[in-house]
């Protein structure tokens, strides 16, 4: 889930994917490789646990796999989910701050091949790179929000995608 600019509804849309796979039924691993503003992994998980850009640095992928209290998800995906919460797993940004060196991606494609792995990108507009992850993820979900994000913010951060990996799955516009 990515969008041209920084927005607390990334959130929202990649939490909502996640609560659909699991309430039919699915697993899901969402992961938060937006580094500089770590809003996904405060709300899941705290701070100060070890991440998705620590792997690599004597930490293990599985080590950086947690559980989700129920309560720490937003209302409509608790409502969504339900009890399924049990097959919902989080990775936090990590502990480093600044740009990664890299995103420990081949660790992701040894996750078992039934598990929906959901990535809140960083903005395609921001200094973060973000090439890695879109030449890696099957489809990218642009979230633009009504009222804040220009028509061609959502364009270039369409183009962005495509000249990584696929065309844009779609946009997903929301109220601002």
């Amino acid at each position: 889930v990515a969008s041209a600019q920084r927005s607390s509804a990334n959130q929202d849309v990649l939490l909502g994917l996640a609560a659909e796979v699991v309430a039919r039924g699915g697993r899901a691993l969402v992961v938060d490789a937006d580094v500089e503003h770590q809003r996904l992994s405060m709300r899941l998980a705290g701070s100060g646990r070890a991440g998705f850009v620590d792997v690599g640095d004597d930490v293990d992928l599985a080590g950086t796999i947690h559980r989700v209290s129920l309560w720490r998800l937003p209302r409509h995906a608790r409502r969504r989910m339900g009890d399924g919460v049990e097959h919902l797993r989080f990775i936090a940004a990590g502990r480093r701050r600044g740009a990664p060196r890299s995103y420990p991606l081949r660790d992701l494609d040894r996750i078992d091949s039934d598990v929906v792995v959901l990535i809140l990108a960083p903005p395609l507009m921001g200094s973060r790179p973000v090439a890695a992850l879109l030449g890696w993820a099957d489809s990218v979900v642009i979230v633009a929000e009504a009222g804040r994000t220009a028509t061609v913010d959502v364009e270039n951060a369409a183009d962005s995608i495509h000249s990584f990996s696929v065309a844009p799955a779609g946009v997903v516009l929301v109220d601002g």
